[in-house]
């Protein structure tokens, strides 16, 4: 096809350039094929002289394809415009020519040399073109069609669930852990948290001047839960309980105060439950979000930042949070056998 000969141009040379793109469209783009042009329909029309060969193509969604030889007048305009300028990085910055260009038209501008075409160039332009125009279009609608097909991402909000929780310490055993106030059922943590210790202290991490004695109202060391008091706290914006059940691969995020130094914020962890595991007669959700020393105690939540458990099992450390397979919520459901 190289030269292309100048006798061969109507229709012969528009089919050849259909045919072209859509060769390269199907080896390289066939995901993006739906969105892009019909690169087997389309109006064409070539205009030449014993100089320059100029077609434009106009791609269309349906019929036959059409075209002809370009009427005097036209060619005339569209040469005058053109003027020396042959490659598409130059012919689509004359704007004269603006409405030339799009994702489903195009103009191919080249020399007519000893009655032949350089095909090379009229490919290259093409392919400058095709990249240019219909192909980013066609990523933007893939794009978009993916977005819709996706669930929305889980709306939680930290500032509400931080407002709720507590920071559990005692200095004397060495003990940090999380609590939290929950509608209906009072500030609940974990056994393990509480048992053992004296002089435990609650204190909300906005504030770590004040810090508050902690007295025990319920513990149970099988399901590692605790009701406790905070003594002369007073308590606003608990967080409400979850009455609907969580499936494996539903969103959830886990809460609490890792590892905490004075001045630290609370974390939300987002993951989804991954699994369950029965341990002392509880069913406790398996997630992915990292747990960590620290957070026991902590809220987790759903995505409607109501409370599905409470935190009980994870690492040390953030960075080896993804170690261990055991990243455990005591359903919030499990509050109900305290006695």
């Amino acid at each position: 096809m190289y030269p292309y000969p100048v006798k061969d141009l109507i229709p012969d040379f528009a089919f050849a350039m259909m045919n072209e793109l859509f060769r390269v469209v199907n080896e390289q783009a066939l995901e993006l094929k739906s969105d892009l042009p019909s690169f087997t329909k389309c109006n064409f029309k070539i205009g030449l002289d014993e100089n320059v060969c100029i077609t434009t193509i106009q791609f269309k969604e349906s019929g036959l394809p059409a075209g002809g030889s370009m009427d005097e007048d036209e060619f005339t305009d569209l040469r005058n415009s053109v003027g020396n300028a042959r490659e598409y990085s130059e012919l689509c910055q004359i704007q004269a020519l603006s409405d030339r260009f799009g994702w489903d038209r195009v103009l191919i501008v080249a020399d007519v040399e000893n009655e032949t075409i350089d095909w090379h160039q009229v490919h290259r332009d093409l392919i400058s073109w095709a990249n240019d125009k219909p192909l980013p279009r066609a990523r933007r609608i893939n794009e978009n069609r993916v977005k819709m097909a996706l669930p929305a991402p889980p709306q939680y909000s930290l500032k509400d669930v931080e407002a709720a929780m507590w920071v559990l310490e005692c200095d004397e055993a060495c003990i940090q852990g999380t609590a939290f106030d929950l509608e209906g059922f009072g500030t609940i943590t974990n056994n393990h948290v509480v048992s053992g210790t004296f002089n435990l202290r609650a204190f909300r991490a906005d504030d770590v001047s004040q810090k508050y004695p902690v007295t025990i109202k319920k513990s149970n060391s099988v399901l590692d839960l605790a009701v406790i008091e905070i003594e002369g706290a007073s308590v606003s914006g608990a967080l409400k309980p979850s009455n609907r059940d969580l499936n494996q691969m539903d969103h959830a995020a886990v809460c609490g105060f890792p590892n905490y130094n004075r001045g630290d914020s609370g974390i939300l962890s987002p993951g989804v439950i991954v699994g369950t595991r029965m341990k002392s007669g509880v069913r406790r959700l398996l997630t992915n979000a990292g747990i960590v020393s620290g957070m026991s105690g902590g809220p987790a939540i759903a995505q409607d930042n109501r409370v599905i458990g409470i935190c009980v099992t994870g690492s040390n450390y953030m960075q080896k949070s993804r170690e261990t397979e055991d990243q455990s919520i005591i359903p919030v459901s499990a509050l109900e056998l305290l006695e």
